[in-house]
């Protein structure tokens, strides 16, 4: 009874058994899916590696000298160092091959195959390692892999649907963390016998269970990106040499991400194959911050680039039309104190919407912010979807901050105070936004009031080719704005860059009618003048914003760049945003010649700056300026 209780009524329990205690299995890792650009270029993909073992069941102690000696000469490392890695697995099963060192070069690869017949136990293992193609080109929004922790361990199954072990790698960032459930493909297992004493047995390709099977692996989906290659480098070789910062450029009619950069970054290969602690800190402690992503993860005063949003708030309200003028002496008075306009010695003279814009006349925002009051500005920032996340996928994005009366109350503990506004106004004060919620911002003008959602996957197939999911255009929202008041934000920004006065007239292309605002964020606050922003210390130095789009009246592209203590965006940003807007009429228009436009035209007769046609007419305005002078008189009062 017992006989046929053991043999028959537990017989297959027992033959699991068996076959637990006499087959091994070893990993076959699934190569993760690559990554290409729009046009199919590749960007990351999977590269062949070798890695020198030992297995220690080979190693006794009779031989061991002998092994560790050898094996020191062969790949240049010490003996002790061997030996350490030996013994960091005593726990391990003999039979499991020791890693001794990683990612050899042939000429090492080429002493081990001719010296491992003779070196029981040495031997080389061939390993899939990720490899990024352009180096550090669009590290932040790619990301990188790396060894999966303990944390990781036991949340990453339900996370992402795949099988984990320790030792495994594992997206940390960008796109390899936010896709790893398409990316990672599904590890495969191969079995093989063993003896007693966990000795691996050879069995010249007779199995010897037929129920027990080797599993294949499967590889991870591909990943195409709208991100444009070319376009990317343009951005990336346009930095400066030491320049901190980033860029960023969308279709304005999907909302498909071109460009996304930030500058200074990092090579995710280091990562990938096991960075070593000390190039680990160096990145960590560099006061530019390489690993951190400044489209989204940082964010900055708008500065003069937030007047478009006082603009499109002041003709929706109907506080201003484009007709509208005051005077601008170079200051604006609240109460006891003088704020400076930036043009502070004669001021910008009359001056209506259209050239406040041109010119970037403070006085003129100061006194429309003080008309429409924070809480107005504040509705209308967050209408143009500053204040708020962007709806791309990117992981610690900020919300930056939209003040208000409400929010420095229960913040602050503080009422509000009237100067404030005036800060608010010209992007100055507690206003914060990332490069790519302005970026938003300024595609909402662009687009009429349309608001699309960003976005950087443009489909994904399946390692056969077979396409698994496309990404279609959102509209989260079509606002309700006038068409008619954009369109004179849109010719103000035109004159921004086509203009004689233009604050950024130098980056002007002919044939492409672009449209743009420069930004100066402040840093520190200066009590009175100083001397240039160049010659003052790194830290203190302002911070540069560029946004444009073009063409104006059929916009296609916006592009933003922001230059961290750049001093200027009209010198700083503005050429960045230039060379992106240029690449991109080169390569998708066909532009060629620098022949004006009928826009163009207005401005230029023979190569010749003349004064544009839409100047404010002095004569036409005198009255209705020193009208707004009167009540702006009385009002500070």
């Amino acid at each position: 009874m017992r006989l046929w209780y053991l043999q028959i009524y537990k017989g297959d329990l027992f033959l699991d058994y068996s076959i637990e205690n006499r087959l091994r299995s070893i990993v076959v890792p699934a190569p993760r899916g690559m990554i290409f650009d729009r046009e199919g270029r590749i960007m990351v993909d999977n590269m062949p590696s070798f890695d020198v073992t030992i297995t220690p069941q080979y190693v006794t102690k009779e031989n061991q000298d002998y092994v560790l000696s050898e094996v020191s000469k062969i790949l240049n490392i010490s003996k002790e160092a061997i030996n350490d890695k030996l013994n960091k697995v005593k726990k391990q099963a003999k039979f499991l091959p020791v890693v001794i060192k990683e990612d050899i070069d042939r000429d090492e690869l080429a002493r081990v195959e001719v010296n491992k017949h003779r070196i029981l136990g040495l031997d080389i293992k061939i390993v899939i390692r990720r490899t990024y193609m352009n180096g550090n080109m669009g590290a932040h929004l790619i990301g990188y892999i790396g060894e999966i922790n303990s944390r990781e361990l036991q949340t990453a199954k339900s996370r992402f649907g795949h099988e984990y072990r320790q030792g495994d790698l594992i997206g940390k960032s960008g796109i390899e963390l936010i896709l790893e459930k398409e990316i990672r493909g599904d590890d495969g297992m191969n079995f093989f016998e063993v003896d007693a004493i966990g000795r691996r047995q050879e069995q010249s390709g007779k199995k010897l269970f037929s129920s027990v099977a080797d599993v294949k692996s499967s590889a991870g989906n591909n990943i195409y990106l709208t991100i444009d290659m070319d376009l990317q480098n343009v951005a990336e070789n346009a930095f400066k040499e030491g320049a901190a910062g980033s860029v960023a450029a969308m279709d304005l009619k999907t909302g498909e991400m071109l460009v996304m950069t930030s500058k200074p970054s990092f090579d995710p290969t280091l990562f990938s194959r096991g960075i070593d602690p000390v190039n680990y800190l160096k990145l960590l402690n560099d006061p530019l911050k390489p690993l951190r992503n400044k489209l989204v993860q940082d964010h900055y005063p708008p500065g003069s680039t937030f007047k478009a949003v006082l603009a499109v708030a002041g003709l929706t309200e109907g506080i201003i039309d484009e007709h509208t003028t005051i005077k601008c002496p170079g200051w604006y008075r609240l109460g006891r104190r003088t704020y400076r306009c930036w043009k502070r010695h004669g001021g910008h003279g009359i001056v209506n919407l259209h050239k406040a814009i041109v010119e970037s006349c403070d006085t003129y925002f100061w006194w429309v912010g003080q008309k429409l009051g924070v809480d107005v500005i504040a509705k209308y920032a967050h209408m143009l979807g500053l204040g708020a996340l962007t709806g791309i996928s990117l992981p610690e994005e900020k919300l930056g901050l939209v003040p208000s009366t409400e929010w420095k109350l229960k913040t602050l503990k503080e009422e509000w105070i009237q100067g404030e506004t005036l800060s608010v106004a010209i992007g100055q004060g507690y206003n914060l936004v990332t490069p790519l919620q302005l970026l938003k911002a300024y595609s909402i003008i662009a687009n009429d009031g349309i608001i699309y959602k960003p976005y950087y996957v443009k489909r994904i197939e399946g390692p056969t080719g077979k396409i698994l999911n496309v990404s279609e255009p959102v509209i989260e929202k079509k606002l309700g704005f006038d068409i008619n008041n954009l369109m004179k934000v849109k010719e103000g920004l035109f004159g921004v860059v086509n203009e004689p006065k233009g604050t950024a007239r130098w980056t002007r292309v002919l044939g492409i009618d672009t449209g743009g605002k420069t930004g100066t964020s402040q840093v520190i606050r200066m009590e009175k003048e100083v001397q240039k922003c160049e010659e003052q210390p790194y830290q203190h130095r302002d911070h540069a914003f560029f946004v444009g789009f073009a063409p104006i009246d059929a916009p296609e592209i916006a592009v933003v760049a922001m230059i961290e203590h750049g001093c200027h965006g009209s010198t700083a940003a503005a050429p960045i945003v230039r060379d992106v807007i240029h690449a991109y009429f080169k390569k998708y228009k066909g532009w060629q010649k620098h022949i004006p436009t009928d826009r163009q035209k207005k401005y230029i007769v023979e190569n010749r700056v003349i004064k544009p046609t839409t100047e404010l007419s002095t004569e036409v305005s005198l009255d209705k300026v020193k009208e707004n002078e009167r009540v702006i008189e009385k009002e500070n009062e």
